[in-house]
């Protein structure tokens, strides 16, 4: 049976196969400045993610949400992530579309997402 120590050990070393740098946007419903209802973006929290795009893994229950977007799955820390939340990779951004599950047993979660931004080309 694993210990609390062994979880830690694991989380840390999960957390080193994540190494790219991300930021979670949560996203909720609010007051706008206007007083309407809107999408209300709270402050970037830093994260530390790992990207996969291999289109030919993706769940077709996925497929079927993300539409015509490009779906990726994230793999990312034990923290609160819902459908609707943004993650941002650089120039790239992501717009989650499953929930997370941050269980205290896991080493780190994984989300599906779709790609709403991608980072412009260079100029020569």
């Amino acid at each position: 049976m694993l210990t609390e120590a062994d979880l830690a050990m694991m989380r840390e070393t999960q957390a080193l196969t994540r190494p790219t740098d991300a930021e979670l946007v949560r996203v909720t419903q609010g007051t706008t400045p206007s007083g309407g209802r809107g999408n209300v973006e709270a402050e970037p929290e830093p994260i530390k993610v790992r990207l996969d795009g291999r289109e030919k893994e993706v769940p077709a229950q996925v497929t079927a949400v993300v539409g015509g977007g490009k779906a990726v799955k994230i793999v990312m820390d034990l923290v609160e992530v819902r459908s609707g939340d943004i993650i941002r990779v650089g120039a790239s951004e992501f717009l989650v579309v499953t929930d997370g599950d941050p269980d205290e047993w896991a080493t780190a979660q994984v989300v599906w997402t779709r790609q709403t931004k991608a980072p412009g080309r260079a100029s020569q």
